[in-house]
């Protein structure tokens, strides 16, 4: 798919005969309890199958090394030679399909009755379909295009018609993108911890990387001039790198600013620093292997941003707005004008007599520079977020809107800002269910985000519904989702449009919703500091409170079987109460887990438990009244939630991508594939035949 990146997992070498789940038809000796055929003097057979999902392709599977059976649709599968009793069989796969890889569970064992329960799940090599771009901190335009320093990576955008911007590609850096400078064929990227990350874009569709260097601080902000990347390093302060060849980029020279650089511009021979603490730095850049320090002016906010024009440097200030600064002997810069701004300036780029500032929450304000020392507002524009970075071209105005996306307006009447495009984005995707051809997302403070997923390669937004709090988590009933929206405790979305939800009814608990399960007529609330709350749902425009248990620890999500809700509760592990009086529960059972239970699946008489830094848990909760630990995985895992599906769990692991882990031995979890995802894997849902993935500083990621 254009725009993805074309490898996106690791392949991992695994036994041939991994596990799959599937059902079996009936034997060939017609007898109901197994596939016994007519001659009773000879052994029993029995068929071997079992059940794929995910398949888009061919896929060739054999049985103890043979019997070639061809798969080309998703569903039940059946080897036409069947085995004796009591003899092995082994599937294992011959040919996988063409850019996908299926992995294998339950796929051995001995045969004592008709096999049905091989469990075959594919994956594409590269994501088939998404939607987001991350959340932008900077933009950087050429062209037709805008390039976007996104918290995933480096985001190119089509803006050839600047009304209805189009996503054209992406490139996953293995940092966190903070800005991004453009000099002919090369994007450069400070990519925070991973130093400065050289991408050619040719060909704007397909950005590869050719170079990087890895500076000793975090790269925050980069400008170019000439053969030379300057980098604001933060702590480590100014870093000249020579790109004189960008497959090979080479510290030329430093300085440690006092500060904490976050942004720099060069012009003629000096580099204008924004020092957050310490302001404003002048760096004489003439020699670029020693540069140093002339002049400066230490703000009375935290310079955050800055764009120099003619005799004067612009400074975004945070919390004091804009501050202008007579640059005419860079020796000595001195105040001329400022303007607070209502909200915080991150950013600021000029055009002609006036300064355009990203004021974070307060979105894109225009300012009438003309006379420098007494800058007047013309006016603002208040994008749907958090405006962090702007750029402009010609008479638009480009705007990184962090959680809101990438906005474009129209600055041709700068008393009269006026959005023209926008590309909105699934910033935090903490929480993701599909039902029908809807996926249900999660985003913090965007509320609920409902994409149309009819067709996986092509996700589309259709409506976001902004809840009052921070949404993260959801489930699904009927017509109605049910969002747990943190300090705002409940809220119940009426989805019977798709396109057009509505608030039906709400809540507010007593602690800070972070989870939630419906079942029958009742929601169980994952209360944080207020453990479980129940509360009945049989009418979903007025919800009410039944019943509550406070737990001992930080309810942050639960599931719930039978009589039982199962709780994952922070520091305190497993907590399992009884609800079979939904107004009076009580609890039954726990066990203490060593790192922190963030999230719960249950599937047969296993609980798999997120706990954080420990990892997956695997705990048996064939008696309530007591789990009792059978199994573990842990790989520098950081796990936050978990999906189980047949005999696969998927664990979104912030340090890892997600991880596909073979559970047909719940005491022995072996991982089967590993995908890469772009952006942090933070959730994760299966459907029949796709599994997606939110992904932070990305979006909705299909596979």
């Amino acid at each position: 798919m254009t725009g993805l990146p074309a490898s996106n997992f690791t392949r991992l070498t695994i036994p041939i005969f991994a596990t799959l789940y599937l059902t079996a038809c009936g034997g060939g000796g017609g007898g109901s309890s197994g596939g016994d055929n007519n001659d009773s003097s000879s052994s029993p057979t029995y068929s071997v199958g079992g059940n794929v999902h995910g398949l888009n392709g061919t896929l060739v599977l054999q049985n103890n090394d043979g019997d070639d059976l061809e798969l080309t649709t998703n569903g039940e599968f059946k080897f036409s030679t069947e085995v004796s009793k009591g003899d092995i069989y082994r599937v294992s796969t011959l040919n996988q399909p063409a850019d996908q890889t299926c992995v294998i569970g339950s796929s051995e064992g001995t045969a004592a009755d008709n096999v049905d329960n091989v469990d075959i799940a594919c994956f594409s090599d590269s994501p088939i379909g998404s939607y987001g771009i991350g959340q932008p901190l900077q933009v950087a335009l050429q062209g037709n295009y805008a390039y976007l320093a996104v918290k995933g990576g480096l985001q190119v955008m089509d803006i050839s018609n600047p009304s209805v911007p189009a996503k054209t590609a992406f490139f996953d850096t293995a940092g966190t993108a903070h800005d991004v400078a453009i000099s002919g064929s090369y994007a450069y990227v400070a990519d925070y911890s991973n130093g400065l990350v050289i991408v050619d874009i040719t060909d704007p569709t397909n950005p590869i990387e050719v170079g990087s260097y890895n500076t000793s601080g975090e790269s925050y902000g980069v400008t170019i001039n000439g053969n030379y990347a300057y980098v604001a390093d933060r702590l480590e302060g100014l870093k000249v790198i020579d790109i004189s060849n960008p497959s090979e980029p080479t510290l030329a020279g430093s300085y440690d600013t006092s500060g904490i650089s976050q942004k720099v511009v060069v012009n003629g021979n000096y580099a204008y620093i924004a020092d957050y603490n310490m302001g404003l730095v002048v760096v004489d850049i003439s020699n670029p292997t020693a540069p140093i320090a002339i002049g400066s002016y230490d703000t009375e906010g935290s310079a955050h941003g800055i764009a120099v024009s003619g005799n004067y440097a612009y400074v975004a200030d945070y919390n004091k707005g804009l501050l202008i600064l007579d640059i005419s002997d860079p020796t000595t810069p001195s105040p001329a004008g400022t303007y607070d701004t209502t909200g915080y300036a991150y950013d600021v780029a000029t055009n002609g007599n006036y300064a355009y500032v990203a004021d974070g929450l307060n979105g894109l304000v225009a300012l009438d520079i003309s006379n420098p020392t007494a800058p007047t507002e013309e006016s603002s524009y208040d994008t749907t977020s958090n405006a962090f970075g702007v750029a402009i071209g010609g008479n638009y105005a480009y705007v990184a809107d962090f959680n809101g996306g990438f906005a474009v307006v129209d600055i041709s009447e700068p008393s009269a800002l006026l959005q023209t495009g926008i590309y909105e984005t699934i910033g935090d995707p903490t929480d993701v269910v599909t039902s029908g051809n809807y996926a249900y997302v999660t985003d913090g403070e965007n509320g609920l985000q409902i994409v149309d997923v009819s067709n996986p390669g092509a996700p589309t937004k259709v409506a976001n519904y902004k809840t009052t709090g921070y949404a993260l988590g959801v489930g699904i009933r009927d017509n109605y989702a049910y969002v747990a929206d943190f300090s705002r405790g409940l809220a119940v979305i009426d989805i019977t449009n798709p396109y057009s939800p509505s608030l039906a009814g709400s809540y507010d608990t007593s602690g800070v919703a972070r989870g939630i399960a419906v079942s029958g007529n009742y929601a169980y609330v994952a209360d944080y500091n207020k453990g479980l709350q129940i509360l009945d749902i049989s009418d979903p425009t007025a919800p009410s409170p039944v019943g509550s248990y406070d737990t001992t620890g930080y309810a942050y999500g639960v599931a719930t079987k039978g009589n039982y809700a199962y709780v994952a509760d922070g520091t305190n592990g497993l907590v399992v109460i009884d609800i079979s009086d939904p107004t009076t529960p009580t609890e039954t059972g726990g066990y203490d887990t060593s790192g922190n239970a963030y999230s719960i699946f249950l599937s047969g008489d296993y609980a798999y438990m997120a706990d954080g830094n420990k990892g997956l848990l695997v705990i048996d909760i064939a008696e309530p009244s007591a789990p009792e630990l059978v199994g573990s995985y842990n790989d520098n895992s950081y796990a936050q939630d978990i999906v189980v599906n047949g005999s696969f769990a998927y664990l979104p692991d912030q340090n890892n991508g997600l991880v596909v882990l073979d559970i047909t031995d719940p005491t022995t979890l072996t991982p089967a594939i590993t995908l890469n995802t772009i952006g942090q894997a933070n959730s994760a849902f299966i459907s029949d035949s796709e599994l997606y993935i939110g992904a932070e500083g990305y979006g909705l990621v299909v596979y």
